[in-house]
């Protein structure tokens, strides 16, 4: 099943990710190559688990559909209004027959 064409108008906005590479020599976080997400961005206070099973709060929500690099735990995304917010969730939302219909990724 394709994608609905009324929500893939919604997705009209572009977020930077950038996926998290590890530490460099001296324990900073580094990051990869920029890459652009087409998404919608909504404001949204939520609770999600990290990995280890901690609650951590959200702001915001991203909605993105088959995203050139899947967004991880830790990652930055850069909203289209400057903000650069940590992942703190991703969620892969399926369709009817067990597919991903579309990916919410969470920040703070």
């Amino acid at each position: 099943m394709g994608l609905d064409p009324q929500l893939r108008e919604m997705l009209n906005q572009e977020v930077a990710l950038y996926p998290r590479a590890g530490n460099n020599a001296y324990g900073q976080a580094a990051w990869d190559a920029k890459v652009t997400l087409t998404a919608r961005v909504e404001a949204s206070s939520r609770l999600v688990r990290d990995s280890d099973g901690n609650l951590i709060g959200s702001t915001v929500t991203i909605f993105t559909v088959d995203p050139p690099s899947r967004p991880r735990l830790h990652d930055e995304v850069v909203l289209p209004d400057g903000r650069r917010l940590t992942v703190t969730g991703v969620e892969s939302m399926p369709d009817e027959n067990g597919d991903e219909y579309y990916v919410a990724v969470y920040a703070s």
